[in-house]
């Protein structure tokens, strides 16, 4: 049983799964709940997946939905459910852009499942897995008691996981249950749980680390030009005081150096740092002897392997080898523009599994010398440790001095143009995705502009193909603001273009896309005959303009009970703005072609625009735009 748990835990990543009661309703707001519903609800790091059943090896149990974690989903508590026919405790709420979801239990686990959800969410904005934090979290306790610092009492929760994780494989014994363990919860022998208590890296200390990062990688990068050459490299180990040779500095430059430019990018500084400064995994002597043979095999030198160097030297110590598994094993790694191979690919070939070939045996000689290495690994890690943010502040304050005390005077003398006093941020030589360094995260969120009602009430039809209405209040004047989408100021609205949010969307049904063309009288001849409306259904929406004066796409949604905020959104040419399932939309202003996604698996609800006249009937109208 623990075997197969902490499979389900490590492989399949499931945090946790049981049965639970769960009814939704539409995220705008309209409509009812539905029925309660009892269902296998799993917990992964990325969804909650829902099943009529659990699923097993034999038998079939069909996925009923899923909730993807993201950064918009939002979950609360919420009071006990309470009706003549169900009593549920520990109920809590998640709304994301298909519906808001309640759950609640029968048997008193609502709050532990609360809190797995806080603590995979919380992992979520760090960017790391639930156990991968555990791990690192397990990691630092290591060094934490090494130095001998006092730890919290949520260190010591968070540890007890990590002990018990590492007690598993010790608690079945020639298939049964230790018996030191057996009386023991079941949760406390397989990490199934998670502590209560949140516990998250604050962004801040995160930084501070980057920052310290950066300011070691400085310390190497004499000249600041965000590259760190060899002579920078050797120079700056000649200043840590290590005697290295240039086969040694060659070894580990060429190692650091993955993509084989001739000089270390920060992001290459920073993989070398973590794996093998900051790791506590001990390398221990296989790694010692792995430098000792590859630098045995470097016979030029050079700090890489060039084919005949690794064959002459595997030849040499294993005269049984097989051509065809060294061809086989050296093609395998040296994947680069080139013809050799660096140590850390020497390393991988014998950690991956599958390779058949057995490291070779070094003479011995090269050993003493390679310990040298490893005390470089530690002054990295001392300089690491000494360094304070301040200095990379102080140091970016001095290299970007030019740009924060920036003046250009005009013509009258004066400044008619100045920078900033501090630098926003300080980007070195890299590959980066663009959303990393272009969205602005100081920046203050964009509200578009947008048309606020109250007293507005929406009445569903509640009978398929029949059109409900929206009410408005009698002094509405019809006109709705414009502006032009915009990735932010879509956010608003929980929609955003398709090319600039790369995330994972759920599509509950089958979906088409298909060009539509909506001529000049479209808006004359059908919708002002047909009545202008609204609508919102459970499916999602691409719409993308394929040409300019395309006219406008309404999106709005509910905030309270009976105010609503709309805006007529002009989208640039061949910009596609993805709407998700629940957006309070109209398509009823478009003009030109539009290449649209949509679906005929769901009910559209839809209501015509409805007001009262001075004469107290009921009128439709139609939006004007300004």
């Amino acid at each position: 049983m623990c075997i197969k748990h902490i499979h389900e835990w490590l492989v399949e990543e499931v945090m946790k799964s049981g049965w639970i009661n769960k009814r939704s309703k539409n995220c705008s707001g309209i409509g009812n709940w539905t029925n309660w519903s009892k269902i296998w609800l799993i917990l992964k790091p990325d969804r909650l997946e829902f099943y009529e059943k659990p699923p097993v090896e034999k038998g079939r149990s069909f996925k009923k939905g899923q909730i993807l974690i993201d950064k918009n989903l939002m979950m609360e508590t919420v009071p006990d459910y309470r009706s003549f026919f169900k009593k549920l405790s520990g109920c809590f709420m998640i709304t994301d852009a298909l519906a808001i979801y309640e759950f609640g239990e029968t048997d008193g686990e609502g709050p532990d499942w609360f809190h797995c959800l806080e603590e995979v969410m919380d992992s979520y904005k760090i960017n790391i897995t639930l156990v991968q934090k555990m791990l690192k979290e397990r990691q630092r306790r290591r060094e934490v008691a090494k130095n001998t610092i006092p730890v919290s009492a949520s260190d010591i929760d968070i540890d007890i996981r990590a002990d018990v994780l590492e007690a598993t494989t010790k608690d079945v014994v020639n298939g049964q249950v230790n018996p030191t363990v057996k009386d023991q919860p079941l949760s406390r022998r397989t990490g199934w749980q998670f502590a209560k208590k949140n516990y998250e890296v604050p962004e801040h200390v995160l930084k501070k680390g980057e920052d310290k990062l950066k300011a070691v990688f400085m310390k190497v990068d004499t000249n600041g030009n965000g590259w760190i050459d060899p002579t920078e490299f050797s120079t700056f180990l000649k200043g840590l005081g290590l005697t290295l040779t240039e086969k040694e500095i060659n070894l580990v430059y060429n190692t650091i150096d993955k993509d084989r430019s001739g000089r270390i990018s920060f992001q290459e500084f920073e993989e070398y740092f973590m794996r093998n400064v900051l790791d506590e995994q001990e390398t221990g002597e296989r790694t010692t002897a792995l430098r000792a043979a590859f630098m045995e095999a470097d016979r030029d030198g050079s700090g890489t392997l060039d084919f005949k160097e690794f064959t002459e030297y595997y030849w040499e110590k294993k005269r049984n080898a097989r051509l065809d598994k060294l061809m086989a094993g050296f093609s395998k790694l040296n994947k680069k523009d080139g013809d050799t191979i660096t140590f850390a690919d020497f390393e991988n070939l014998f950690a991956q599994s599958g390779v058949s070939m057995d490291p070779p045996a070094s003479s011995g000689t090269q050993s003493p010398k390679v310990d040298v290495i490893d005390l470089l690994d530690k002054e990295l890690k001392e300089e690491y440790d000494e360094a304070a943010a301040g200095e990379l502040e102080e140091y970016i304050r001095d290299r970007w001095e030019k740009f924060a005390s920036f003046r250009r005077l005009g013509a009258s003398g004066e400044a008619v143009m100045t920078g900033k006093d501090n630098m926003v941020a300080d980007i070195v030589p890299g590959e980066y995705s663009l959303k990393d360094i272009a969205l602005f995260s100081d920046l203050p969120p964009i509200v578009p502009k947008y048309t606020a009602v109250k007293g507005v009430r929406w009445v569903s039809s509640g009978v398929p193909g029949k059109s409900g209405e929206l009410l408005f209040p009698a002094d509405f004047n019809y006109v709705i603001a414009v502006d032009l989408a915009t990735n932010e100021r879509l956010r608003y609205y929980g929609c955003s273009f398709a090319d600039a949010q790369q995330v994972k969307v759920s599509l509950l049904y089958r979906h088409g896309i298909q060009d539509f063309t909506y001529e000049n009288q479209y808006l004359e001849d059908y919708v002002e005959d047909r009545g202008p409306g609204i609508e919102v259904h459970q499916f999602s929406h691409l719409d993308c303009p394929l040409h300019e004066d395309a006219g406008v796409f309404v999106i709005g949604k509910f905030v309270g009970e009976d105010e609503i905020h709309l805006t007529a959104f002009e989208v640039p040419v061949r910009h596609t703005v993805y709407a998700p399932a629940g957006t309070i939309h109209s398509n009823d202003y478009l003009k030109g072609t539009w290449r649209t996604m949509l679906s005929d698996e769901a009910e559209i609800d839809h209501v015509y625009l409805m007001k009262k006249k001075e004469n107290g009937e009921m009128e439709n109208f139609k939006f004007r735009f300004e």
